[in-house]
């Protein structure tokens, strides 16, 4: 899948240019029509900081290009925006200054189908779902040991890998042990799949 860049600033451009070197820089909107003509189902790495005037602007893209992937990088993001973005269809939000590390991973987590949020979003979207449902109403859940089941839980309610070894009073490293066993029985690959089995 071929990646676009598009921004208005030359800070970011540069900012990027170690992580995404082989992707397309684009600068307006003229030259990201021609790169999406050519690249429709591309990734694009989305930045600009008028807000009001990108939400339209992204609407229109996805509506034009349905098989684009969007990573929407905001450069203060929070969680009322990205909520509001997502309706719209994105695959990912983030800090649009993030590690390039984490950028590589928020790329090869879209380009794999799936949705990247930063954790702190992901944490909020969690905990801000309706009341847990009981274990009996996923036969999947029942699948789970009896430690891999609290650890799901805690995970569910928006808890980070931190404060669930803290809970459970056992290593970070064990809680994620845990979550690859978990996600392998659920046959799910993140946290908010996890959540939605947990959340009516």
């Amino acid at each position: 899948m071929k990646t676009i860049l598009f921004t208005p600033e030359t800070k970011l451009e540069k900012y990027f240019s170690k992580t995404v070197s082989s992707a397309i820089i684009v600068h307006n909107s003229k030259e990201l029509r021609k790169a999406l003509l050519e690249h429709p189902s591309a990734l694009l790495l989305y930045h600009n900081r008028d807000e009001e005037k990108a939400f339209s602007y992204v609407g229109l893209l996805l509506k034009e290009f349905p098989k684009l992937y969007i990573l929407w990088l905001d450069d203060a993001p929070n969680y009322t925006k990205g909520t509001q973005y997502l309706k719209l269809g994105i695959k990912g939000y983030a800090n649009a200054m993030m590690d390039p590390l984490n950028m590589q991973q928020a790329i090869d987590v879209i380009s794999g189908g799936s949705i990247w949020l930063y954790p702190e979003f992901m944490q909020e979207l969690i905990a801000n779902m309706s009341a847990p449902k009981t274990k009996e109403e996923s036969p999947l859940i029942k699948e789970l040991s009896p430690a891999q089941l609290e650890v799901a839980k805690l995970v569910s309610e928006g808890k980070s890998n931190k404060e669930v070894a803290i809970a459970k009073s056992i290593t970070e490293r064990t809680v994620k042990a845990h979550l690859s066993a978990i996600y392998a029985k659920l046959e799910i690959s993140d946290r908010l799949s996890l959540a939605l089995l947990f959340k009516s």
